[in-house]
């Protein structure tokens, strides 16, 4: 079993599917976490939903998410 880094962390499960599906097509697997507990107990009591990728692609992602902040037609993030 490999080694994972948290990437980010979101408001809403939205938002981070949104990246998770940037960086899919870019061909790198993540795993979106904590994302039923917004729905049970709220996000004003979770911590952010976290975006967690393979230590080995966590280099590359950070690039790709970087980047999509600073696309300014990228109004999602």
């Amino acid at each position: 079993m490999g080694t994972f880094k948290i990437l980010a962390k979101f408001n809403t499960v939205i938002e981070a599917e949104i990246v998770q599906l940037l960086l899919e097509s870019e061909g790198i697997r993540s795993d979106v976490l904590d994302s039923n507990l917004s729905y049970t107990i709220g996000p004003t009591f979770s911590q952010g939903i976290r975006l967690q990728v393979r230590a080995e692609d966590y280099e590359l992602a950070v690039k790709v998410y970087e980047n999509s902040l600073d696309n300014s037609s990228n109004d999602f993030v």
